[in-house]
């Protein structure tokens, strides 16, 4: 009498462990694999098992979601080399059909790569207007349209690749990427009508963000405001601009022909 899963006493076959351990491995796969998708599946807002998972204790700065892909591509590796085991045991293939499925591996592998890029690229055209910024003494903060907030895990807006150009006028700014940031910090974002507006989010009313606005640019002493007109879709962009031209302390000092420059009134270096 063979040995099977037919009697609680019974001895499973090697077989058996086989086949349960391939399924146990495509599970996790598929888990680790959910788990790298994130909070919220994009472009929705349909919550996803890390939103739970990162509300754990020691999980609040947990940097990047997509590392779980790495025990993912274990999991679904072991998986199909137990499939791979189990099917050549069978099927008996000769070394030249091996061959074969290697070499098409190999090609698809080839061409995949070859057909997409394997590295985004963002591009930051020169801007001398920073250098002008930098220029002026004081410590005053470089407030960049659109606004935006990036860490491992949330989002803010999309302006936060404009940090890239405080290494030029080297002041201080609101637009960041910070791998590891407290979730509170998105909070002092979001409850802000002017900087939800000036980072491209629709305000019903107006007023709320006027008043915002003018409260955000004293309490951080903002002394330039840089738009950035190819960062916005226009609609937004002639919304954005039409509030900032009505405010009585600012001043439109430049305008080439992607980038707004906008002075403000309380430009006042701050001693130490």
């Amino acid at each position: 009498m063979g040995w099977g899963w037919g009697s609680p006493f019974s001895r499973p076959s090697f077989s058996t462990f086989r086949s349960f351990s391939m399924a146990v491995w495509l599970v996790a796969a598929a888990l680790f694999l959910l788990l790298s998708l994130g909070i919220v599946f994009q472009p929705t807002d349909i919550p996803l098992p890390f939103a739970a998972l990162r509300r754990l204790p020691g999980m609040g700065q947990f940097r990047t979601p997509y590392r779980f892909v790495i025990p993912a591509t274990v999991g679904l590796s072991l998986a199909v080399g137990a499939a791979a085991t189990y099917w050549r045991a069978r099927l008996r293939p000769s070394p030249a059909q091996i061959g074969v499925v290697l070499g098409l591996f190999i090609a698809l592998a080839v061409v995949d790569s070859r057909s997409v890029a394997p590295f985004a690229l963002q591009r930051y055209p020169e801007a001398r207007i920073y250098e002008e910024i930098g220029a002026r003494e004081g410590d005053f903060l470089v407030l960049q349209v659109p606004v935006g907030l990036r860490s491992g895990t949330q989002r803010f807006g999309n302006g936060d690749p404009l940090q890239y150009y405080q290494t030029v006028y080297e002041k201080r700014a609101i637009n960041a990427m910070v791998a590891r940031i407290p979730r509170r910090w998105f909070d002092t974002y979001q409850r802000s009508p002017a900087f939800r507006f000036l980072g491209g989010e629709a305000i019903g009313e107006m007023e709320p963000v006027e008043r915002d606005l003018n409260e955000r640019l004293q309490a951080f002493n903002v002394g330039f405001i840089v738009v950035h007109r190819t960062m916005l879709p226009t609609e937004r962009l002639q919304a954005i601009e039409a509030l900032l031209d009505q405010q009585p302390g600012l001043a439109l000092v430049r305008e080439p022909p992607t980038i707004r420059l906008y002075e403000t009134s309380l430009l006042a270096p701050k001693g130490n």
